[in-house]
């Protein structure tokens, strides 16, 4: 079956987030997401922009509980695009992506939050 590629803006403005903040975004794709195979996941994008004197912030983003992407750490005031494969299955309904900074000082600041995914034409 013929497929194409959609995506979904969950979050257009930012919200920061220090040590010990999470922030949690719930996204509901379309119940004909495509998920078979490594080819046909989707990709989770957002910017991070550190700041107010960032030192060593550890940034995890799970999707329903469970780890996406690299853990990354960030320090100084460099913002970044970040692009990550979803591995693990999404559901049909409701998916809940949790940004969280359990360690580091200063804060980041998550904008432009956008699910890439395939769907099956019909």
């Amino acid at each position: 079956m013929p497929t194409f590629t959609a995506y979904q803006a969950l979050r257009d403005g930012s919200f920061r987030l220090s040590s010990n903040e999470n922030e949690t975004i719930t996204w509901n794709p379309s119940n004909d997401i495509r998920q078979d195979g490594n080819d046909n996941r989707p990709l989770l994008c957002y910017r991070v922009d550190p700041s107010n004197n960032a030192s060593n912030l550890h940034l995890q983003v799970q999707l329903n509980g469970v780890g996406i992407g690299s853990n990354a750490r960030f320090s100084g005031t460099v913002s970044r695009t970040y692009m990550e494969i979803v591995r693990q299955p999404v559901n049909t309904g409701n998916n809940n992506i949790s940004f969280e900074v359990p360690s580091g000082t200063g804060s980041l600041k998550i904008s432009d939050v956008i699910v890439w995914y395939k769907r099956f034409i019909n």
